[in-house]
């Protein structure tokens, strides 16, 4: 699994996780990384393969409007599974 570091859209950086973790335990790993990182970002996505399996933005959601739709990333602090 990669963890990607998302600024204004674009990657900022990653991390990968060691293999065979389960979605659950990756969300945990890249909220540490998240605290950890220096520098800027305003969210984060864990792709397994062509997988999403979270995404994470600090921006608040758009809740009008067509790109709205299917959006799913959270909002808001930073929540420990």
């Amino acid at each position: 699994m990669r963890c990607y570091f998302l600024n204004d859209g674009q990657v900022a950086g990653v991390e990968t996780m060691p293999s065979g973790l389960s979605d659950k335990d990756a969300i945990g790993r890249a909220h540490v990384f998240a605290l950890k990182r220096r520098g800027s970002f305003d969210g984060f996505e864990i792709w397994h393969h062509n997988r999403c399996v979270f995404k994470f933005s600090t921006e608040p959601r758009n809740t009008s409007g067509p790109s709205a739709v299917g959006q799913s990333a959270p909002s808001g602090p930073m929540i420990f599974l």
